[in-house]
């Protein structure tokens, strides 16, 4: 098989080392330098109309963004909301909403060890962020932060879990500008609080609170008034110390709630509301842990499907509700290299009107994105041969089972029948521009490649070059040959292929 000196394919191109499910696309990495990872999340930042990328690094002490450069999922920069100990030390989670009303999107975050819920003014709607503005420094181990509309005055309030102070609060956003009150306590029966949500949950048309504790379990809190005054925990599952999300799984119009689960054996499940914020008995997701769960349809059958990312497995996986009523199908993995997935988020990155998936991950500090479904377009696929002046062998074959095309591995071969059949190697060199010089060895036909450019194998096998899955490269050319060598010494250079990726 193909080993490659460097890095494959060509400048623009980076390794697609993932194994992709069905109907999602390889892995596209947007960083792999965001230490201890907790959460990221898509939102549009910057005000183009397409979701950039927002990453939350505990041990990085960091809330950064990365803009989608192109609509299409080719992500720039990373660029610091906040970092460092002095500002926001251990942030565990961040959320993105409207907080002073001027239609641009905010950032909020809860921070462990410095017991921080603070918030990050969007001040030009371009993702140019103004200094932290604090709005508690005394939420003891904050480790979840949301907003919404707790008191219906129509601006976000926000809600944080403190882990150590064993609290869920909000704070009231008194102005609608940013400026928000003293905190207001809906729980300290809750031990050591994972995470909070907001929905409407008893279907009265505000927003309730539901919390997730390996301890004290799954509970809900109405909101009695509409107002923010909240009743006592109710609870409604064992706890599994895990993330939770509202989702209507059974499509009968009330919101349910699933949870994660942190501890290797145990289940996901999702909790079907019976209506006033009653909760049937737990459903099966799948009988396996998961660190962050999410929903939508990402089939697009009109249902909600699940996204979980299994920590303890690497993986990224979904789910399909196989008839809509909350029943689901098998797993089918979308990433197996993701190490330790702690967060997955499911959105339209491209404005194809489909959902694509994010993950972030602990121990190889990565944040990537999947596709769903094949690069758009009806380019194909070229791989043309060119012989030179004098010519060379046509012994450089296209692609045996693909040819270059997004999130496939491009295997073309030397044929070694008649050209040099006692080969020893063949190496491969790829470059963007096409060349006629004669040489002793043959005519070389391509540019000198980078060293990252190169790839040597045994002329037994085939090439193995993973094209990545960036829909921007098709349509891209490139010019690749091969130097081959024998046994006796001799050396000697085939045809070139001119190389076009296509989307088949």
């Amino acid at each position: 098989m193909g080993t490659p000196l460097a890095l494959p394919l060509c400048a623009a191109l980076a390794p697609a080392t993932t194994a992709s499910a069905q109907d999602f696309g390889c892995e596209q990495i947007i960083t792999t330098s965001e230490p201890d990872l907790r959460e990221v999340i898509a939102a549009d930042l910057d005000g183009d109309g397409d979701r950039d990328a927002l990453s939350v690094s505990d041990d990085g002490n960091a809330i950064v963004w990365y803009e989608n450069t192109d609509g299409l999922g080719a992500f720039g920069p990373r660029r610091v909301i906040a970092e460092g100990t002095a500002v926001v030390w251990e942030p565990e989670s961040a959320f993105v909403t409207d907080l002073d009303g001027d239609g641009d999107r905010d950032v909020l975050s809860a921070s462990m060890l410095d017991d921080k819920i603070a918030w990050y003014e969007n001040t030009d709607g371009l993702g140019t962020f103004g200094p932290q503005q604090v709005i508690t420094a005394a939420a003891f181990g904050a480790n979840d932060v949301i907003a919404a509309d707790l008191d219906g005055d129509g601006d976000q309030d926000v809600v944080a879990s403190a882990f150590f102070g064993s609290t869920i609060a909000w704070y009231e956003n008194t102005d609608g500008a940013g400026a928000f009150g003293p905190e207001k306590l809906i729980s300290t029966l809750t031990t050591n609080p994972r995470s909070v949500l907001a929905a409407d949950l008893d279907s009265d048309g505000d927003q309730d609170v539901a919390t997730n504790s390996s301890t004290t379990g799954e509970s809900w809190h109405e909101n009695l008034d509409g107002l923010g005054s909240f009743g006592p925990p109710q609870v409604f599952g064992a706890g599994s110390g895990a993330p939770l999300h509202a989702a209507d799984l059974n499509g009968d119009g009330l919101t349910d709630i699933l949870a994660a689960s942190i501890p290797v054996t145990s289940p996901t499940l999702w909790y079907p509301n019976a209506g006033l914020g009653t909760f049937a008995p737990p459903q099966l997701i799948v009988n396996q842990a998961a660190h962050s769960i999410a929903a939508g349809d990402f089939d697009g059958d009109g249902d909600q499907d699940v996204l979980l990312g299994q920590g303890h497995d690497d993986e990224v996986a979904w789910f399909e509700n196989t008839d809509g009523a909350g029943s689901f199908g098998p797993q089918q993995v979308v990433s197996d290299d993701a190490l330790f997935v702690v967060s997955v988020f499911a959105a339209d990155l491209e404005g194809d009107g489909d959902l694509d998936a994010f993950s972030a991950s602990v121990w190889d500090d990565k944040v990537a994105w999947y596709r769903w479904g094949p690069c758009p377009g009806g380019f194909p696929s070229a791989e043309v041969v060119r012989l030179g002046t004098p010519p060379n062998p046509a012994a450089f074959l296209p692609g045996v089972t693909s040819g270059p095309i997004p999130c496939e591995v491009w295997d073309p071969v030397v044929d070694h029948s008649s050209f040099l059949p006692f080969a020893l190697s063949d190496v491969m060199g790829i470059s963007t521009t096409p060349i006629n010089v004669p040489s002793s060895i043959g005519t070389f036909l391509c540019t000198p490649p980078a060293p990252s450019l190169i790839f040597a194998k045994s002329p037994a096998f085939p090439f193995q070059i993973p094209v990545p899955g960036d829909c921007a490269l098709i349509g891209t050319t490139v010019c690749a040959q091969v130097l081959s060598r024998d046994f006796f010494g001799n050396v000697a250079l085939t045809n070139a292929l001119d190389v076009t990726i296509g989307a088949f």
